[in-house]
């Protein structure tokens, strides 16, 4: 189904996170490289919009993702960044995009099993990611501890089943099982979005 108000709408940063994830991986399904200097030649920097910090066949890398990009090596780094760093990730910004572009002309999208599972799973990581991107509160673990122990048939607290153990002796696992709960929830959602989103024909008899 298209057009419409969607019932699930990403936030921006996840989708840049996105595509982020997604030109790393397939930069390196491909595993080529070509020379280029960053600005696209003279002249062309006085052209870029305000908020590009390089055009690529008319695709805008804009600044927010070049600082995005810096921020992840500065902390992976121990030295303070040099402009020297920083021209180096402008420049695998402008290669990751030129290396997606030429595997979108030569269908790798479409024909490629190693890239459409790329695809597939650096989206599931991202979204997954965002979805447990801060600890969960003890008022949140205990509301779903007792949603769990009524699901199961079980008493809450105060039973004496083994499911109803002091709280402190088992957040660890109660936090694991809640992460893994929003993990599954958010991929579902994420999911049943693009379904709405998108215009789908099934064969005859076949379920949607």
């Amino acid at each position: 189904m298209t057009g419409g108000s969607s019932r699930y709408a990403p936030p921006q940063a996840h989708r840049a996170r996105m595509l982020l994830l997604t030109a790393a991986v397939i930069a390196v399904l491909l595993g080529a490289s070509r020379s280029l200097t960053t600005d696209g030649g003279a002249g062309n920097v006085a052209r870029l919009p305000a908020d590009a910090a390089a055009v690529v066949n008319g695709r805008t890398i804009r600044t927010e993702e070049l600082e995005r990009a810096v921020d992840l090596l500065r902390n992976d780094k121990r030295n303070p960044l040099t402009p020297e760093d920083e021209s180096r990730v402008l420049r695998r910004l402008v290669e990751e995009e030129l290396l997606i572009q030429r595997g979108v002309d030569m269908g790798l999208v479409d024909t490629d099993r190693a890239v459409r599972r790329a695809i597939t799973g650096a989206i599931v990581a991202s979204v997954i990611a965002e979805s447990a991107s801060k600890p969960p509160s003890r008022e949140e673990l205990e509301a779903f501890r007792e949603k769990r122990l009524r699901e199961n048939g079980n008493q809450a607290a105060g039973s004496r089943s083994p499911a109803a153990q002091p709280f402190e002796d088992i957040r660890e696992a109660i936090e694991e099982a809640y992460i893994d709960s929003l993990r599954k929830k958010a991929l579902r959602d994420y999911v049943d979005w693009l379904r709405y989103e998108a215009d789908i024909t099934l064969l005859a008899g076949a379920k949607p």
